[in-house]
């Protein structure tokens, strides 16, 4: 299954083992995201770190396995379906344009997502984390 994931995801997997980051680790699933949710989780990288019970090693090592699950595109992947991307989400959340716009661009599956501007439209799919722990459970031998 190809995703995109939003920050959200990201996010949650790192701040503690959990059933999100299990998921994403799923060899069965093929994640993207645009490069700058990896920018972003840079930039507050201190702060998520210090939200963690990891010290920076561990922290370190924890994102760069869900990174490298991860398969970053720069804007030029996705720029060419921005504007339909905004005219699905602009009016709702501007933030939420390059998520779709990838979406789009390399026509996954849908978007992994718990944030709740995204099931405002009816364009793309929306999978919840609890969507997935039911496609993914953990005995799960596939």
């Amino acid at each position: 299954m190809k995703l995109v994931i939003d920050a959200s995801i990201l996010i949650a997997a790192l701040l503690k083992k959990s059933e999100t980051r299990r998921i994403m680790l799923h060899p069965l699933l093929e994640l993207h995201c645009p490069a700058y949710l990896k920018e972003e989780v840079e930039e507050h990288r201190e702060r998520l770190r210090e939200a963690t019970d990891l010290g920076k090693l561990a922290f370190a090592q924890v994102l760069k396995t869900l990174m490298e699950n991860i398969i970053v595109h720069p804007e030029a992947d996705y720029q060419e379906k921005l504007e339909k991307a905004k005219e699905i989400i602009g009016k709702i959340d501007e933030a939420d344009i390059p998520y779709i716009a990838l979406t789009l661009a390399i026509e996954a599956d849908g978007i992994w997502s718990n944030d709740r501007h995204f099931q405002q439209q009816s364009e793309i799919i929306v999978l919840l984390t609890s969507n997935l722990i039911v496609a993914f459970p953990k005995n799960d031998k596939r």
